[in-house]
């Protein structure tokens, strides 16, 4: 199954139903939920592999230059994010979104040259 196909059925929707409620004639009525545990429902992993190369160079006695090459995300995996899970919603069950959690530039492979001269 490919990722994109994954993101439009992440989960049996089928297997869900919108609760019932307590006492529907109440000023604001509440929900009676079923018997399924707390955090059956679970999004994707978040992985981030980075990769680092860099080669230190003697141009004379007492001068250095550093060449480095950083690569983010160098296999172009995209992280998806959690799926939608109101019930009433047309969207039930699918990921419509990239997942950014920790750095909001994550995103495509991207590639970082640097050049250091220590002197």
């Amino acid at each position: 199954m490919s990722r994109g196909q994954q993101a439009a059925a992440w989960f049996d929707t089928a297997a869900f139903r919108r609760p019932d409620f307590v006492d529907s004639r109440a000023p604001r009525p509440t929900y009676k939920f079923g018997n399924s545990a707390l955090g059956v429902l679970r999004g994707p992993r978040f992985f981030t592999f980075d990769t680092t190369l860099q080669k230190a160079f003697a141009v004379r006695e007492r001068w250095k230059l550093q060449f480095r090459a950083e690569v983010f995300n160098p296999f172009n995996i995209p992280m998806l994010g959690s799926p939608d899970t109101e019930v009433t919603s047309s969207n039930f069950g699918r990921i419509r979104a990239s997942y950014v959690p920790f750095n909001e530039s994550f995103g495509a492979r991207s590639i970082q040259l640097g050049l250091r001269l220590d002197f």
